[in-house]
């Protein structure tokens, strides 16, 4: 497997040089239309916080990632489409000999992070498209997006998404987890003024191989550098033989010693479906229509969460880190849940809000929100039992491109603000006074509320794109900022230099535990 796999980066890497002297991407085979492309993408992370336990300063990541792309269309109305995809993290060898990254237990997450193997991760997309005339059939391995606004992934529930390598520059499109899927559309144009198009979009997940978010977990051994830092203790860290029978031998340890301790990671008993086990089938359908120039979605999702609710299942166990921490792991139960939401999305601008010293662009409203039936939280009382509830989830954003003359006399500014609120139901019933439910996520409260702005915009022929983006987290006191600075110096080369600052207030909780994992980054990307 190494083998053929080393093979694939270097075909990558010669694809990529050849290309872009030929740049000879299509072709054909058989006389019909072929195509072959991809990209090679570099990243490096520095971490700028104090040391600690959970984090290292300086040179910390370096994830690399290429992807080759083909397909083949032997006519009109048939389509086959392939990618395959590498990506691996080169701080794993770099920093194999370096004391503090062993001592910090950071080097035992590598068979983790470190290089993505195996044909299910490395076959990123393989399918088959047939659509003839309104009709659409795609069959394979493939993403699914029925989501109208950006980040929060509120319609996307049928792919879930690969978030160990954490919140940094990992772009989030190659996040999302390919799944073998049946997509089945039907669309027509019906002959009426005020409705332009409308299709019934279906999907079915079979279950051929179960897949659930891959989160940033607890522990360094698990999650590398991005490990939430949740502190315990005291915990013991010396022990001494008691006579505790009185027959005269020393035979229970007691703890001598005692130091501030650290929440490791989890020891994980998952409850998955087996491969094509009913159990794991997934249906979804949206109803999708242009109205009078907006786009209106009815939504269905009957499946699996991505998320495992989590229940402890069994007597902790304490391990010292080769630098002295005490870490307590739990024995924690994973089961994913039934999820059951009904929702719809609009999308429409608002012309009778165009401002001309603005730079006489409408504004774009976005909405998007599902009722869900009966998803199941654990308690807050040590994830002793499992509740249901009903919940509404729902997003209002609003982008706007707008003219600064005083900061750029050539180019708009694009402004995209969003506020995303989740209310459980009946939150009350059933649960402890004081207490919050909670998903793998962390603590839900009964009204639980966020909001993001992102703002852009280009110079030099828009060559050069400054951006910030920033997700406050209302109900747990936190917050993102990511700032970044692209380069396009042409088709094929990109570079990205950034920074992301990471605050939160309540101990345990929201981007708290993430705190101490400010840095900087820079990308170099070529396309092929």
């Amino acid at each position: 497997m190494k083998g053929w796999l080393w093979r694939f980066v270097g075909f990558g890497v010669a694809w990529a040089v050849l290309g872009g002297v030929s740049g000879a991407t299509e072709f054909t085979i058989g006389g019909s239309p072929a195509s072959l492309m991809g990209y090679v993408n570099q990243g490096v992370t520095y971490g700028i916080d104090k040391d600690d336990f959970n984090n290292k300063k300086g040179f910390n990541s370096a994830v690399f990632s290429a992807l080759l792309e083909g397909d083949y269309r032997p006519n009109r109305d048939l389509k086959f489409y392939g990618a395959g995809k590498i990506t691996a993290d080169w701080a794993y060898p770099l920093l194999a000999g370096n004391d503090e990254w062993k001592d910090k237990e950071f080097d035992e997450s590598r068979d983790e992070i470190y290089l993505d193997t195996g044909w299910n991760k490395m076959l990123h997309e393989a399918h088959v498209t047939w659509a003839p005339g309104g009709i659409f059939v795609r069959a394979g391995k493939q993403i699914v997006s029925w989501g109208e606004t950006d980040g929060f992934r509120l319609m996307d529930q049928i792919n879930p998404v690969d978030q160990r390598r954490g919140l940094g520059d990992v772009e989030f499109e190659n996040t999302i987890i390919p799944l073998w899927l049946l997509r089945v559309d039907y669309y027509i144009q019906p002959q009426v003024g005020w409705l332009q198009d409308i299709g019934l979009e279906t999907v079915f997940n079979p279950n051929a191989e179960f897949q659930a978010n891959r989160p940033i977990d607890l522990g360094n051994d698990d999650s590398g550098i991005w490990a939430p830092n949740v502190g315990v203790g005291p915990l013991p860290t010396e022990f001494t033989l008691v006579d505790t029978n009185d027959d005269g031998v020393p035979d229970t340890p007691v703890p001598t010693a005692f130091a501030p301790g650290q929440l490791g990671s989890f020891h994980k008993h998952k409850e998955e479906p087996d491969a094509w086990d009913p159990s794991g089938f997934e249906f979804g359908a949206r109803l999708k229509a242009v109205v009078s120039d907006t786009i209106v979605t009815l939504n269905y999702f009957n499946g699996l969460s991505n998320d495992a609710q989590l229940r402890i299942a069994g007597p902790p166990d304490l391990t010292l880190a080769p630098d002295g921490k005490p870490l307590l792991h739990l024995p924690m139960q994973y089961r994913y849940p039934r999820f059951r939401m009904a929702g719809a999305t609009f999308t429409g601008d608002f012309p009778s809000l165009t401002a001309s010293f603005l730079g006489g662009v409408a504004p774009v409203l976005r909405l998007e929100g599902f009722y869900g039936f009966q998803n199941t939280f654990g308690t807050d009382d040590g994830f002793s039992k499992y509740v249901q509830r009903d919940e509404v989830r729902y997003i209002v954003g609003v982008d706007w491109k707008v003219k600064a003359s005083f900061l750029n006399p050539k180019a708009y500014f694009f402004l995209s603000g969003q506020f995303y609120h989740r209310k459980i139901l009946d939150f009350d019933s059933d649960t402890p006074a004081g207490q919050d439910l909670k998903d793998f996520l962390g603590n839900v409260r009964e009204n639980n509320y966020a909001t993001s702005l992102a703002v852009n915009t280009t110079y030099f022929h828009n060559k050069l794109t400054p951006s910030f983006f920033w997700l406050r987290d209302i109900s747990l006191n936190g917050n993102m900022y990511k700032f970044q600075l692209t380069y396009d110096q042409s088709d094929r080369w990109h570079y990205i230099l950034g920074a992301l600052l990471l605050d939160g207030n309540e101990e345990a909780k929201g981007f708290e535990p993430l705190k101490k994992k400010d840095q900087v980054f820079a990308t170099i990307k070529y396309r092929f």
